[in-house]
Protein backbone atom coordinates (compact mmCIF):
# COMPACT_ATOMS: atom_id res chain seq x y z
CA UNK A 1 0.00 0.00 0.00
CA UNK A 2 2.69 2.34 0.89
CA UNK A 3 4.49 1.51 -2.64
CA UNK A 4 0.94 2.67 -4.07
CA UNK A 5 0.59 5.80 -2.49
CA UNK A 6 4.00 6.92 -3.32
CA UNK A 7 4.09 6.17 -6.77
CA UNK A 8 0.46 8.32 -6.97
CA UNK A 9 2.69 10.90 -4.94
CA UNK A 10 5.36 10.93 -7.75
CA UNK A 11 3.07 11.14 -10.24
CA UNK A 12 1.11 13.64 -9.46
CA UNK A 13 4.50 15.82 -8.79
CA UNK A 14 5.61 14.98 -11.93
CA UNK A 15 2.15 16.35 -13.54
CA UNK A 16 2.12 19.06 -11.61
CA UNK A 17 5.70 20.08 -12.79
CA UNK A 18 4.47 19.36 -16.44
CA UNK A 19 1.42 21.62 -16.19
CA UNK A 20 3.61 24.63 -15.37
CA UNK A 21 4.31 27.13 -18.35
CA UNK A 22 7.17 27.53 -19.86
CA UNK A 23 8.09 30.69 -21.38
CA UNK A 24 11.19 29.81 -23.59
CA UNK A 25 12.79 32.76 -25.48
CA UNK A 26 10.72 35.43 -23.35
CA UNK A 27 13.77 37.61 -24.46
CA UNK A 28 13.89 37.22 -27.73
CA UNK A 29 12.37 40.15 -30.02
CA UNK A 30 10.42 38.01 -31.96
CA UNK A 31 7.80 37.35 -28.76
CA UNK A 32 7.32 40.76 -27.99
CA UNK A 33 4.50 40.93 -30.65
CA UNK A 34 2.75 38.71 -28.02
CA UNK A 35 3.22 41.67 -25.10
CA UNK A 36 2.53 44.66 -26.93
CA UNK A 37 0.76 44.59 -30.26
CA UNK A 38 2.79 45.90 -33.18
CA UNK A 39 6.05 46.61 -31.44
CA UNK A 40 9.05 46.75 -33.52
CA UNK A 41 12.13 49.15 -33.94
CA UNK A 42 12.17 51.67 -36.59
CA UNK A 43 14.73 52.10 -39.50
CA UNK A 44 15.73 55.64 -40.67
CA UNK A 45 15.85 55.67 -44.61
CA UNK A 46 17.55 58.64 -46.92
CA UNK A 47 20.66 60.66 -46.93
CA UNK A 48 21.67 59.58 -43.92
CA UNK A 49 21.87 56.03 -44.67
CA UNK A 50 23.96 56.91 -48.05
CA UNK A 51 26.50 58.60 -46.28
CA UNK A 52 27.48 55.49 -44.49
CA UNK A 53 30.24 53.54 -45.38
CA UNK A 54 28.72 50.51 -44.25
CA UNK A 55 25.39 49.45 -44.90
CA UNK A 56 24.38 49.14 -41.87
CA UNK A 57 20.73 50.51 -41.14
CA UNK A 58 20.16 53.40 -39.07
CA UNK A 59 17.21 53.10 -36.03
CA UNK A 60 15.50 55.25 -34.25
CA UNK A 61 16.82 54.95 -30.85
CA UNK A 62 17.31 57.62 -27.54
CA UNK A 63 20.29 59.61 -26.46
CA UNK A 64 20.17 58.04 -23.36
CA UNK A 65 21.92 54.71 -21.52
CA UNK A 66 19.26 52.13 -22.39
CA UNK A 67 16.16 52.22 -20.06
CA UNK A 68 15.95 56.25 -19.72
CA UNK A 69 14.23 58.57 -21.66
CA UNK A 70 15.89 61.25 -23.91
CA UNK A 71 15.75 62.66 -27.21
CA UNK A 72 15.24 61.21 -29.85
CA UNK A 73 18.31 60.43 -32.35
CA UNK A 74 19.53 58.40 -35.52
CA UNK A 75 22.30 55.51 -35.19
CA UNK A 76 23.03 52.19 -35.96
CA UNK A 77 22.16 50.14 -32.89
CA UNK A 78 22.57 46.35 -32.58
CA UNK A 79 19.81 45.91 -30.42
CA UNK A 80 18.04 49.18 -31.30
CA UNK A 81 14.81 50.21 -29.03
CA UNK A 82 10.94 49.11 -29.72
CA UNK A 83 7.97 51.56 -30.36
CA UNK A 84 4.54 50.95 -31.20
CA UNK A 85 1.27 52.91 -32.01
CA UNK A 86 -1.55 52.46 -29.34
CA UNK A 87 -4.49 55.14 -30.12
CA UNK A 88 -2.69 57.47 -32.28
CA UNK A 89 -0.34 57.60 -29.43
CA UNK A 90 3.65 56.45 -30.41
CA UNK A 91 5.11 54.90 -27.55
CA UNK A 92 8.95 53.79 -26.73
CA UNK A 93 8.39 50.01 -25.05
CA UNK A 94 11.40 49.53 -22.55
CA UNK A 95 10.31 46.30 -20.66
CA UNK A 96 6.88 44.72 -19.49
CA UNK A 97 7.10 47.90 -16.40
CA UNK A 98 7.91 50.96 -18.34
CA UNK A 99 6.76 52.36 -21.85
CA UNK A 100 7.23 55.83 -22.59
CA UNK A 101 5.28 58.18 -25.06
CA UNK A 102 7.70 59.33 -27.67
CA UNK A 103 6.74 63.40 -27.28
CA UNK A 104 6.72 66.02 -29.81
CA UNK A 105 8.64 69.40 -28.30
CA UNK A 106 9.42 72.63 -29.43
CA UNK A 107 12.84 72.80 -29.23
CA UNK A 108 15.60 75.54 -28.93
CA UNK A 109 18.66 73.34 -29.43
CA UNK A 110 18.37 74.24 -33.66
CA UNK A 111 17.09 77.53 -34.47
CA UNK A 112 16.09 75.98 -38.40
CA UNK A 113 14.34 72.92 -37.19
CA UNK A 114 11.59 73.80 -34.62
CA UNK A 115 9.80 70.76 -33.71
CA UNK A 116 11.80 67.65 -31.52
CA UNK A 117 10.84 63.89 -30.49
CA UNK A 118 11.79 62.98 -27.10
CA UNK A 119 11.24 60.11 -25.54
CA UNK A 120 10.01 61.50 -22.17
CA UNK A 121 8.74 59.31 -18.48
CA UNK A 122 4.98 61.58 -19.66
CA UNK A 123 3.56 62.73 -22.19
CA UNK A 124 3.87 66.52 -22.71
CA UNK A 125 5.36 69.19 -25.80
CA UNK A 126 2.64 69.39 -28.12
CA UNK A 127 -1.05 68.19 -27.41
CA UNK A 128 -3.08 66.74 -29.79
CA UNK A 129 -1.21 65.54 -32.62
CA UNK A 130 -1.63 61.86 -33.96
CA UNK A 131 0.89 58.66 -34.84
CA UNK A 132 0.22 56.61 -37.74
CA UNK A 133 1.12 54.69 -40.55
CA UNK A 134 1.08 55.47 -44.13
CA UNK A 135 2.07 51.82 -45.71
CA UNK A 136 6.03 50.93 -43.25
CA UNK A 137 6.50 54.89 -43.45
CA UNK A 138 5.70 56.85 -39.89
CA UNK A 139 3.79 60.06 -40.04
CA UNK A 140 2.80 63.04 -37.44
CA UNK A 141 -0.59 64.93 -37.95
CA UNK A 142 -1.37 68.22 -35.94
CA UNK A 143 -4.90 69.53 -37.11
CA UNK A 144 -4.53 69.85 -40.61
CA UNK A 145 -0.79 69.95 -40.88
CA UNK A 146 1.48 67.36 -41.26
CA UNK A 147 4.74 66.50 -41.45
CA UNK A 148 3.99 64.06 -44.48
CA UNK A 149 6.56 61.48 -43.36
CA UNK A 150 9.29 63.63 -43.46
CA UNK A 151 11.64 64.01 -40.68
CA UNK A 152 15.17 66.08 -40.16
CA UNK A 153 18.18 64.26 -38.66
CA UNK A 154 20.44 67.71 -37.36
CA UNK A 155 23.59 68.08 -35.17
CA UNK A 156 21.82 70.09 -31.94
CA UNK A 157 23.54 72.28 -29.89
CA UNK A 158 25.02 69.54 -27.80
CA UNK A 159 26.67 67.78 -30.86
CA UNK A 160 23.90 65.23 -30.80
CA UNK A 161 21.76 63.70 -33.93
CA UNK A 162 18.65 64.99 -32.90
CA UNK A 163 15.56 64.43 -35.02
CA UNK A 164 13.47 66.64 -35.48
CA UNK A 165 10.19 67.80 -38.27
CA UNK A 166 8.63 70.79 -39.91
CA UNK A 167 4.27 70.76 -39.93
CA UNK A 168 4.66 73.18 -42.69
CA UNK A 169 6.64 72.77 -46.10
CA UNK A 170 10.11 73.92 -45.28
CA UNK A 171 13.30 73.70 -47.16
CA UNK A 172 15.77 71.52 -45.54
CA UNK A 173 18.03 73.23 -42.98
CA UNK A 174 21.73 73.53 -43.58
CA UNK A 175 23.35 70.70 -41.79
CA UNK A 176 20.14 68.67 -41.79
CA UNK A 177 19.70 65.59 -43.89
CA UNK A 178 15.77 64.93 -44.70
CA UNK A 179 15.14 60.84 -43.86
CA UNK A 180 12.24 59.30 -43.54
CA UNK A 181 11.25 56.11 -40.52
CA UNK A 182 9.89 52.89 -41.60
CA UNK A 183 8.67 50.04 -39.59
CA UNK A 184 9.39 46.70 -41.81
CA UNK A 185 8.39 44.22 -39.16
CA UNK A 186 5.30 45.98 -37.71
CA UNK A 187 2.46 43.44 -36.52
CA UNK A 188 -0.84 44.64 -35.88
CA UNK A 189 -3.23 47.51 -36.64
CA UNK A 190 -0.90 50.17 -35.02
CA UNK A 191 -3.74 52.35 -34.26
Amino acid sequence: MLKIEGLIFLLSLVVSVLSIPVWENINNRESLGSLVSGTSYLEAMGSVRRTQQTHKPNYLSIDAPKGSTGHAIIKQDPMPPLFFINHHQLWQYQNESYIFPVNVINSTLTADAPLQLSVGKKREGLAGGLWRWRGTMLYYDQGDKSNKGAYLSCLDKSGARGVFMFLDSSPTPRGCETITIHSFVRKGNGR
